[in-house]
């Protein structure tokens, strides 16, 4: 059996201009994770393994922008928590 619940609420915000949009946020985050199984190894036949985790969530804060121009659209953030973490983009369209 496994078993996860996570959750994240927060607020966010952009304000666009001539061909840029500032966007920005903070989200709070909570997640578990239950695994419960028989194992299967030959040295423990049948024996029930039952671990549980909590995610080490908090608090999260977001920032970014992105750049549109005509067809072609990019973006950059970071996201910083107990892990900061960055991502960007390239994307096509009207």
């Amino acid at each position: 059996m496994i078993d996860f619940k996570g959750y994240s609420i927060g607020v966010h915000a952009s304000k666009d201009f001539a061909i840029a949009t500032l966007y920005g946020g903070v989200s709070y985050e909570r997640s578990t994770l239950s695994l419960r199984y028989n194992s299967t190894d030959p040295n423990f036949p049948g024996q029930l393994v039952d671990l549980s985790f909590d995610g080490d969530n908090a608090f999260r804060f977001t920032a970014g922008a992105g750049l549109n121009l005509a067809f072609f659209h990019l973006f950059l953030d970071v996201n910083v928590g107990n892990v900061t973490h960055f991502s960007g983009g390239i994307g096509f369209g009207m």
